[in-house]
């Protein structure tokens, strides 16, 4: 079905193809103003180019209209600080101390703690070193 579609595409409007599928045929002529040519010669072209093109138009087609590949990732899981005043905690980006305000949204960026027992989280101040037990899961309200 999607082959016969694909060929139809390179149809006229009267029904005729475009493009030949098997080979095209040349015949070479003299300069005009000699003698009419004694011996016409045929010319025979692969038409491999065709094929390929079509190839690559069946897939993508297939591709387009049959494949899921793009799969969006889910959406960060949204944190709250759970304390309810300010708190300094460590970027490691930048290697110095951040004041976060207590409440603030958090997004986990890697759920497994360190060997301190704190999680890398991204907040509108940067990343932070937040202890575990300070964050809980904000849900969806």
């Amino acid at each position: 079905m999607l082959v016969s579609f694909v060929r139809n595409l390179f149809k006229d409007d009267d029904g005729t193809q475009i493009a030949a599928t098997t080979s095209k045929k040349a015949s070479v002529e003299s300069v005009v103003g000699e003698t009419p040519p004694k011996k016409e010669e045929e010319v025979t072209v692969p038409d491999d180019s065709d094929d390929r093109e079509l190839d690559r138009l069946e897939k993508l087609l297939r591709d387009t209209l049959f494949n899921d590949k793009e799969e969006k990732p889910p959406p960060p899981v949204a944190y709250i600080l759970n304390s309810g005043e300010d708190q300094w905690f460590y970027n490691p980006n930048t290697r110095s101390m951040v004041r976060v305000p207590g409440g603030t949204q958090l997004i986990v960026q890697d759920p497994t703690p360190d060997d301190g027992g704190k999680i890398l989280c991204y907040s509108e101040f940067g990343f932070v070193m937040v202890p575990e037990e300070e964050i809980s899961l904000l849900g969806m309200n």
